[in-house]
Formats: C-alpha cells, structure tokens, sequence
C-alpha cells in the first residue's frame, strides 16, 4: 500500500503496517520521511512531491492520501489523481481526504508555519476522481475543527475497474 503524503508515519502507515500489509510511504518533507523511519521502520520510504513522483505501473493493491492533495495546486490534481490509477493494480482501492471546498490557492498560516492550499469543491472533486478512471465506491463528508474553524473534509472510497473479460 503506498501512503501519499505520510508524514511521520502516524497513524496511517502505522496501521496499514500493524495489519500485515507491506508500505511505501511518499512526503515532500525531509524531517518527516526522518520522523516517519523512526516511527515506522519496516516501510519503504521516499522523498519526493507528490506531482513529481514516477512510480511503477500497477504496483499497489491500495493508495492512501490524507490531506495531502489539498496542498497541491489543482490545476495538478486531475494529473496525479491519473497517475495513482496508473499505480494501482485492476480491482485496488483508493482512499483520499481531501478538503472540500473552493479555493483556487492561497498561503495561510497552519501550525505557526506558511501553508499552500488548494481544492475543488467536493462535487468536482468527484468528477476529477471519475475522469482519472475510477468508481466511487463510497464518500461522505465530516467536519473538523481546526484552531477554531469549522473545516469540511471529503472522505472518498473509490476503486479500479476490472476490465470485464466476458464478450
């Protein structure tokens, strides 16, 4: 399973670890690809940005994306939303949480630290995820509150077709 935008490995990869499953962990961060080897070091680690990132075709059973998309210009997301379809095998699964609402792009404050974000609203979203090629299999939004912010989160089951092989 490849878990884009790791972080330091908590609680994601962690999981997708402790359940038996091998991981592959992608960050754009030095210090947290550091912080994610500490904290998960039976995963497979790289350094990378999420756009940039060449990956074997059909090599994941699984892609898993937390808040990572969101900080990726969306003039870029419909081209990394094919290359994860490019990177799942035929019947995989992919699980995003990405923020959902509109927002062309804009540097804000997050944790003390200047932030990059950028999204659709949740139904282009959607869209975008079907015109990559995959089937939605399920997605429900949630509220988070972030310092004092009501933010809006959509969660997105969605999985590869398996090309019918009947005539």
């Amino acid at each position: 399973m490849l878990d884009l935008g790791c972080g330091a490995g908590l609680p994601a990869m962690r999981m997708i670890v402790d359940s038996g499953h091998a991981a592959v962990g992608v960050d754009v961060s030095r210090e947290q690809i550091n912080r994610a080897r500490k904290n998960v070091p039976e995963a497979d680690l790289i350094l990378a940005s999420a756009p940039d990132l060449d990956l074997p075709p059909a090599s994941f059973d699984a892609v898993v994306s937390f808040y990572t998309i969101d900080h990726i210009p969306r003039e870029d997301h419909l081209p990394l939303l094919r290359s994860m379809y490019g990177w799942i095998r035929e019947g995989g699964w992919l699980l995003l949480a990405v923020e959902a609402g509109d927002e062309p792009g804009v540097v804000s404050e997050w944790l003390g630290q200047p932030m990059f974000f950028s999204h659709f609203d949740a139904a282009l979203t959607r869209k975008l995820i079907g015109d990559a090629g995959f089937e939605i299999v399920r997605t429900q939004q949630e509220t988070q509150t972030e310092g004092s912010r009501p933010v809006p989160y959509q969660w997105l089951l969605a999985r590869k077709p398996v090309p019918d092989s009947h005539p």
